[in-house]
């Protein structure tokens, strides 16, 4: 799984550091979860690519 070096930095702030550790998690927590700790409101295509990150690591295809 590629990300970004952004994502990348977006994920180890709410304690992902690695593909495995997306399996079983909720986009949609991983997504509020950035928002309180940045306090910020975060775009929703951050949403999307926790969706499709959090897919992928639990084995579904990639889409285009």
């Amino acid at each position: 799984m590629n990300v970004g070096r952004a994502v990348a930095g977006d994920l180890r702030l709410i304690g992902i550091r690695k593909p495995a550790d997306l399996v079983g998690k909720d986009p949609y927590e991983l997504f509020e979860r950035l928002c309180r700790k940045t306090n910020q409101r975060h775009d929703p295509c951050m949403l999307d690519t926790f969706i499709a990150i959090t897919r992928f690591a639990e084995g579904e295809p990639e889409r285009p």
